[in-house]
């Protein structure tokens, strides 16, 4: 990881300092002492959060199978606590969100990062970290292709099971009865830009 990915402290944080920094910009993760800065989302990322959370949100409602969190607080282990654009909890692991800190304590069963101006930071650390704490699903999204990548952990490592391109139909293993479409749920949607 590179110096300039990181915010300077003059000590590697604990946890419990992490957790005590007052709410504001900049949002930053936690990552083995060191605090990883977010970078501001463009417009297109978060009009692509938002739909795509709307969508997932309604089929898991309807569907009774847990619940969707948008840009949640998400605690993998002691050292490392990120903040991914969408998890989703099925209902057997509903007991890993603590209503009383507002976050999700261990592994989320699907994980959504919509990529960054860093796309390396999902592509790789996170793609990496991720999978090394078996979070079973992890999707990554290109806000400006819109081009979905579905993986699943496997005991070898992350294995694509899905890779659709702009205006394909996507249907997401972990959702079977679920078809997305990102290109037509951004025309029918008001865009976030005011």
């Amino acid at each position: 990881m590179t110096a300039m990915n990181t915010i300077a402290a003059p000590h590697r944080l604990t946890l419990a300092e992490y957790k005590a920094r007052p709410e504001g910009l900049p949002k930053c993760e936690f990552e083995r002492g060191a605090l990883i800065p977010m970078t501001q989302p463009s417009p297109q990322h978060q009009d692509v959060l938002l739909v795509l959370c709307y969508a997932l949100r309604g089929h898991v409602r309807q569907k009774k199978l847990g619940r969707v969190f948008m840009e949640p607080d998400v605690r993998l282990s002691e050292d490392e606590w990120y903040i991914p654009d969408i998890a989703y909890l099925s209902d057997p692991h509903m007991d890993l969100y603590d209503k009383a800190e507002k976050s999700i304590h261990g592994l989320p069963d699907l994980v959504i990062e919509i990529t960054s101006s860093r796309p390396s930071r999902d592509r790789v650390d996170k793609f990496v970290v991720y999978f090394h704490h078996r979070v079973a699903w992890y999707w990554l999204v290109d806000p400006e292709t819109l081009a979905i990548e579905e993986y699943r952990a496997t005991a070898d490592g992350y294995l694509r099971t899905a890779s659709v391109a702009t205006g394909q139909e996507f249907k997401p293993s972990i959702f079977p009865e679920m078809a997305l479409n990102l290109a037509t749920l951004l025309e029918e949607s008001p865009s976030c830009e005011s």
